[in-house]
């Protein structure tokens, strides 16, 4: 463990990922015996010169300071001058819903319309503040015991009318959960991608599996952009026509296609 990441205390090894490690910590300035309920993201150390990993981390610095909501995950200091920059977050308990779907491959339909209800809402404040998140999946959510979730991991949004959304721009993100326009080299990108990854999410959290679980990786993206997806009622024959027919219209391979946000937080809640 580092001895200090500025005017923190490192406790322990948390994970890491393609670019950061993260660490639980406490303000140095407390006591050893006082809580550690932060979490630092720290650059990995051969990524400290890596234009794109500073760039991704500076993103999340930004989207953390600037949007605030319940169900999104708040920056409370930063680093980002220090040779290996770092952003300080408050501990999230719990799992990832990545982490239930392999523990309850099923989960129960309430179950999750709730996790999803919140999830929307969170993306619905991102995209207010002109934000796409562009890696909605269920690895990049925290459930709490009490069941509130969480919405992380910032580093791959888009700024809505940026290059980043032009067409053709690079894919960056998570191919199972990438909406068409995320693939395609002629469809500009705007915040329906989001609502394309909130329905592949929301396919396997009702099923066990996402829509083209059964393909080879290679033709993923082909799929997105050409097949259509197999009914989910296939694995659950008693799902709500409501909640299928949804579920139909958030995959459809055209943006303009895709209900609204504000429709997919409606039909969640009243779903709910």
């Amino acid at each position: 463990l580092p001895k200090a990441i500025g005017k923190w205390q490192p406790t322990a090894y948390l994970g890491e990922g393609n670019w950061s490690r993260v660490y639980q910590a406490r303000p140095s300035d407390c006591s050893p015996t006082s809580p550690a309920d932060y979490a630092i993201k720290q650059l990995r150390p051969e990524r400290t010169d890596d234009p794109l990993a500073r760039n991704i981390l500076a993103r999340e610095i930004t989207i953390g300071q600037q949007v605030s909501h319940p169900n999104l995950s708040p920056v409370l200091d930063t680093g980002i001058a220090q040779q290996r920059p770092y952003l300080v977050m408050p501990l999230l308990s719990g799992i990832s819903l990545q982490k239930l779907c392999c523990q309850q491959p099923l989960l129960a339909i309430t179950q999750a319309v709730w996790f999803l209800r919140q999830i929307s809402q969170g993306i619905a404040t991102l995209h207010q503040h002109g934000w796409i998140h562009a890696d909605i999946k269920p690895d990049n959510v925290m459930l709490a015991t009490d069941g509130h979730a969480t919405l992380i991991d910032f580093g791959l949004a888009r700024r809505m009318g940026s290059d980043d959304c032009a067409a053709g721009s690079p894919f960056v993100g998570t191919l199972s959960y990438a909406a068409p326009e995320m693939i395609s080299s002629t469809m500009p990108i705007g915040p329906q991608v989001d609502v394309y990854s909130l329905g592949v999410t929301t396919f396997e959290l009702l099923s066990g599996k996402t829509p083209f679980s059964d393909l080879p990786s290679q033709d993923l993206a082909t799929a997105h952009l050409q097949n259509h997806p197999p009914a989910v009622r296939r694995w659950v024959p008693g799902l709500q026509r409501e909640i299928s027919q949804l579920l139909q219209a958030m995959l459809a391979k055209q943006p303009v296609d895709r209900p609204t946000l504000a429709e997919v937080i409606s039909a969640y809640t009243r779903l709910e």
